[in-house]
């Protein structure tokens, strides 16, 4: 399998912009994009610790409304956050998460962590497909297409960005 990725809102910064942005992924529901929340906590530029969410647009619905809450915690403030993402129903906390969480985080002398609402869609061709595609010269135009859809979810226009293909 080949894919082809984009990922929005990887550090607390960028997921900050990214919220504000107002992103849409309606285009790309019945499609064979896959959309996926990619909800982190970090320290300082290590991912530590992430975290499955059930349902898309409610993950994106609950950042933009709530683009404010997206801050660095404080350790002692930290159970109590990931408490109200889990119940508001943004977040999954399996005993996995917990342990790691606990290993990489409270074990540690890091007093902060960041919060990292990140969101990922992704499209996979199989291998034959992109082997076909390569060969008739076309790969590169359909990569084009869906590197244009992607950055359709935050409102660019990908044709100017990528006016050669």
């Amino acid at each position: 399998m080949i894919n082809l990725a984009l990922c929005f809102g990887d550090s607390q910064r960028q997921a900050s912009a990214f919220h504000k942005s107002n992103p849409n992924i309606s285009h790309l529901h019945n499609t064979k994009w896959e959309v996926l929340p990619n909800f982190h906590v970090a320290f300082m530029t290590s991912n530590l610790v992430r975290f499955e969410s059930e349902d898309s647009e409610h993950y994106l619905q609950f950042w933009k409304g709530n683009v404010e809450e997206i801050h660095q915690q404080k350790k002692e403030d930290v159970p109590k956050y990931l408490k109200w993402l889990v119940d508001e129903n943004v977040i999954n906390m399996p005993k996995e998460a917990e342990e790691k969480l606990k290993k990489m985080f409270y074990d540690t002398a890091m007093q902060t962590l960041n919060i990292c609402p990140g969101f990922e869609i992704k499209f996979t061709f199989n291998i034959s497909e992109a082997e076909e595609l390569d060969k008739s010269g076309k790969l590169k135009f359909i990569l084009a297409e869906k590197i244009k859809q992607g950055l359709k979810v935050v409102g660019r226009d990908g044709h100017e960005l990528l006016k050669k293909y």
